[in-house]
């Protein structure tokens, strides 16, 4: 399972969050809604293996974040 947790100043709906392995493979996609202040997303059952991976978020109207982690 990862968590993350997002600061954000605005409500934003249909948030894309992208999960990359290092060669840019698509691995995870789904949409979510950030609330304004803090917000905790769960990503389950993704079945990833060891090694490094790139979530991304963007909004249609920019890109919020990018993170890389680390599978250990």
């Amino acid at each position: 399972e990862v968590n993350i947790q997002v600061e954000s100043d605005l409500n934003l709906e249909n948030v894309n969050a992208t999960i990359f392995d290092l060669s840019g493979k698509i691995l995870y996609s789904d949409q979510l809604n950030i609330v304004k202040g803090t917000s905790h997303h769960a990503f389950s059952n993704l079945n990833l293996a060891k090694g490094s991976y790139l979530l991304k978020l963007n909004h249609p109207m920019k890109e919020i974040k990018s993170i890389s982690f680390i599978i250990k």
